[in-house]
């Protein structure tokens, strides 16, 4: 049953900055939504961008910002609600940057993030799908295998928890339901042990994350910790059976608490026939349940084939790039900027025994990006899945990689159509798109397009 006890509104932490408004506005109408999940309403014949508001609800917004082409705005009254508004489960919706789509219902969040994707592709690309596939949905709670912890000392006091939506404040969090129960049980524990430390101001920041048989945390510090804070580390490290990394310096490499805890965590994927180690610092997809099938889906619409060649552009630590080249002969060119990344990716291939995989350092942002050595190369395949900045240098490349099938993975639906507008001009069609719930109960849209000529 839907629970309509309380109506509370998510406003960024941009909005809230601007002073109050002076205009008078009207109650307005919402429309529809932005692709980062603001209400569209329209005044004085420009758009309105509302935090808080849904299409259908007649809202009061106070304008927090007066562009020469749109406005922005945050709701004060809501008058009439939407039938998909609902109650947050958290209580910190109102306060947390966080998930700030808890007051959508779960199955109207898939369908607006559907048709946002759509919508840019139309607008911007001026190009139609072929297939829209179902989107790949995500269990609602406890899906997050990752997540960074903002830390800070005020008047003596440790705050540890997530960055407000309000101010550059930390709201405390002692539970968060989109953590996996591990990691969520974690948070009270953690923070009173570093409260308790003498060198708690050198904390900046905690990445924590779940492998498959262990915990990890990593604390990056601007200076290192006295050795009684060690030593109260390790043993709360023991108790929880946790690992701990320590991470300072401007090289940021992570050093081990504990002599006898593992080198990395890992995470498995194709029933645990691929292995792939990481650190808490390592970029991995935070939602493991919807990484599995992506990276199912991503092959099957790639159709690698023994003999052939694939690149895997983005490739960090192998998370595509280790399923493709297993059982399937192909050979596998991984592309990375990070140094890091590219030497735990080929690690992670002799972990599991592959010796078709190849791999460059290179800047994929910049001005024809691709690496000389793979000129003239053909790929029967390519995958990219760029940072929410696109991949517009790399795809006015593809077209002499003269391959046949591209599948493109984006977290950002506006630069994918924007990228999607460049290979239609050369020659591509989008042939399937489709979405996948990364993050429920967020606007983040994670999508993945299928190109063919």
């Amino acid at each position: 049953m839907k629970k309509r006890t309380s109506v509370q509104f998510y406003s960024s932490r941009s909005a809230r900055q601007q002073p109050k408004s002076l205009l008078l506005v009207p109650a307005l109408r919402v429309e529809k939504l932005s692709h980062d999940g603001r209400g569209i309403a329209y005044w004085q014949n420009k758009p309105v961008f509302i935090n808080g508001a849904l299409p259908s609800e007649l809202v009061k917004v106070d304008i927090t910002s007066s562009r020469a082409r749109f406005f922005e705005a945050s709701v004060t009254t809501l008058i009439e609600p939407a039938p998909a508004r609902i109650s947050p489960e958290c209580e910190h919706f109102a306060s947390c940057g966080g998930c700030h789509w808890q007051f959508v219902e779960a199955e109207q969040q898939l369908l607006w993030k559907q048709q946002a994707v759509i919508e840019q592709i139309q607008r911007i690309a001026k190009t139609e799908v072929e297939t829209v596939v179902p989107v790949i949905g995500s269990q609602p709670w406890g899906y997050r295998h990752r997540a960074r912890l903002a830390c800070r000392v005020v008047k003596g006091q440790l705050h540890l928890g997530f960055r407000s939506s309000q101010s550059e404040q930390i709201v405390e969090v002692t539970q968060c339901l989109t953590l996996v129960p591990q990691l969520r049980q974690l948070l009270g524990p953690l923070q009173d042990r570093l409260s308790s430390l003498k060198g708690k101001r050198s904390i900046g920041h905690i990445d924590m994350a779940q492998g498959d048989t262990a915990l990890g945390i990593a604390l990056r510090l601007v200076k290192p910790l006295p050795e009684t804070d060690l030593q109260q580390l390790e043993h709360w490290a023991t108790q929880h059976n946790v690992c701990v990394w320590l991470s300072y310096g401007p090289d940021h490499e992570l050093v081990p608490l504990r002599a006898e805890q593992p080198e990395t965590l890992f995470y498995s994927l194709y029933n645990e026939e691929i292995r792939l180690n990481f650190l808490p610092t390592d970029f991995i997809q935070a939602n493991p349940y919807i990484n599995e099938a992506m990276v199912k889906q991503a092959i099957d619409w790639l159709q690698p084939f023994a003999g052939g060649a694939l690149l895997d552009l983005f490739c960090g630590i192998g998370n595509f790039t280790l399923p493709l080249a297993k059982g399937t002969g192909a050979d596998i060119t991984g592309v990375e900027v990070s140094k890091s990344a590219l030497k735990r990716c080929l690690h992670n291939a002799q972990l599991n025994g592959m010796t078709n995989v190849t791999t460059y350092q290179a800047d994929l942002s910049v001005a024809k990006p691709l690496p000389r050595s793979l000129k003239g190369k053909e790929f029967s395949g390519i995958l990219l899945d760029p940072p929410r900045a696109g991949a517009l240098e790399v795809v006015n490349q593809i077209a002499e990689l003269k391959s046949q099938r591209v599948v493109y993975i984006s977290c950002n639906p506006a630069t994918l159509a924007r990228d999607t507008a460049v290979l239609v001009k050369h020659g591509y069609k989008l042939l399937k798109l489709g979405v996948l719930d990364m993050f429920p109960h967020t606007a983040h849209i994670e999508t993945m397009a299928l190109f063919t000529r």
